[in-house]
């Protein structure tokens, strides 16, 4: 087979692959009808097989025995790459749940193009880790050996941000100055970057690029906060103590609960234990119990999922309602847009101020600033896509395809590469 260069997006809720066609970019079905899928595997007990996307997610929501994991690429940087998680097979490194993931992305993407895929470049966020230069580079030298694991000899990164820019260049017909708003599920990525059909597919770009800026913001915060806000207060989240009622009941189990990656912590016998110790020293035990309850039966993966659906619902809806009947004792919740944004107000805060710096890097006038190019599913909530817009109040907004933009400008920087090599 003909050796073939592709683009990689591995998101933190979605992940997808291009190639370049004479006719531009375009994604790989990595699911039958399926050109996008959720960053998510499903870790059969039964068979010991794996199972990713979507069909993971709908295998564990109906009830299959097993393990789901989301938010794998959070793991990056973190000391849980190298620790190890419980599985039907034993005890197994988080890093080799990666290279499973990426293994299915890589076998799908040749059986769809007929060709053996030995290079890509892959999509990394402006920064993996905020503040800490050293963990930012090691969570990409361990996408690389992930990478690498999986039979990719010839790998290069390209910013987010920078490759949503280039999808978009392919149908401009004049320059342009954007601000290229990457907003996704674990981070939110900003670039200001000069666009131009003339240097469209030309190697060498970055006097283009201006300034790239980034913070570890994205949907899964959104989704935390919401939870910790809204939902955990009926699991005895902000209660008090009965013998020193001046305390709080401890945050840790509830936070565990509200992300995503730590779920699984509260499904521990010594977390089960910690939690029935608290229960009794509850102010409002029937709360405590509602926790006790949900680590004991395995549905904090259940419930987070609920919370993101909710999330979704309220970018779209006027409200949402909350109803896990899998919860006990039972619960309803009901949940306003406002409620959103206002559990939102600080991780907006880090969004707009990351915008500025980008601008302020750039050398440019906030006036300067022609395009708004957004892309990430996160900005597709309201509020986020109007602060956004109110960091550059004069620029035209565009909106792309919210999840696969990326892995379509990384095939166009796929190209870019070919070409050079050759």
């Amino acid at each position: 087979m003909a050796k073939q260069i592709v683009g990689i997006d591995f998101g933190t809720s979605n992940s997808a692959v291009s190639y370049y066609t004479p006719q531009g970019p375009k994604l790989v079905e990595l699911l039958p009808g399926q050109l996008t899928i959720p960053s998510a595997i499903f870790a059969e007990a039964e068979s010991g097989a794996f199972l990713f996307g979507k069909p993971a997610i709908e295998a564990y929501i109906s009830g299959s025995e097993g393990r789901l994991l989301r938010s794998l690429k959070s793991i990056l940087g973190s000391p849980l790459y190298e620790s190890r998680t419980e599985l039907h097979t034993g005890q197994v490194e988080f890093k080799k749940i990666l290279e499973h993931f990426f293994s299915y992305l890589k076998k799908r993407t040749e059986e769809a193009l007929g060709s053996e895929v030995r290079a890509a470049v892959i999509g990394r966020p402006v920064f993996f880790v905020d503040d800490s230069p050293e963990r930012d580079a090691l969570a990409q030298r361990q996408l690389a050996e992930v990478a690498r694991t999986c039979g990719l000899e010839d790998i290069h990164f390209q910013f987010e941000p920078i490759a949503a820019a280039l999808n978009y260049e392919t149908g401009l017909n004049v320059g342009e100055l954007a601000l290229v708003a990457d907003i996704g599920g674990g981070t939110a990525d900003f670039s200001v970057i000069r666009l131009s059909p003339a240097r469209h597919l030309k190697d060498g770009r970055s006097e283009d690029i201006l300034a790239n800026t980034g913070v570890h913001v994205g949907g899964t915060d959104f989704d935390k906060a919401l939870s910790l806000y809204k939902v955990m207060p009926h699991f005895g989240y902000r209660t008090r103590m009965k013998r020193r009622p001046e305390l709080f009941m401890p945050n840790g189990p509830f936070v565990d609960l509200a992300t995503w990656h730590r779920i699984q912590m509260l499904y521990t016998r010594s977390s089960i234990n910690f939690i029935t110790d608290l229960n009794q020293d509850a102010q409002q035990g029937d709360l405590l119990q509602r926790l006790l309850n949900l680590a004991r039966q395995r549905t904090g993966h259940r419930l987070a999922a609920d919370v993101e659906k909710a999330k979704i619902d309220l970018a779209q809806h006027a409200v949402a309602t909350l109803v896990p009947n899998y919860i006990d004792p039972p619960l309803e919740i009901v949940m306003l847009p406002a409620d959103l944004e206002s559990v939102s107000v600080n991780l907006c805060v880090s969004i707009s101020a990351s915008i500025r710096k980008c601008i302020a890097d750039a050398g440019v006038k906030v006036d300067d600033i022609q395009t708004l190019l957004l892309t990430g599913g996160t900005t597709a909530i309201p509020f986020v896509r109007d602060l956004c817009r109110k960091e550059v109040p004069k620029a035209r907004m565009v909106e792309q395809d919210l999840f696969g933009s990326v892995a379509l400008g990384l095939g166009v920087e796929a190209k870019v590469r070919e070409s050079a090599r050759v």
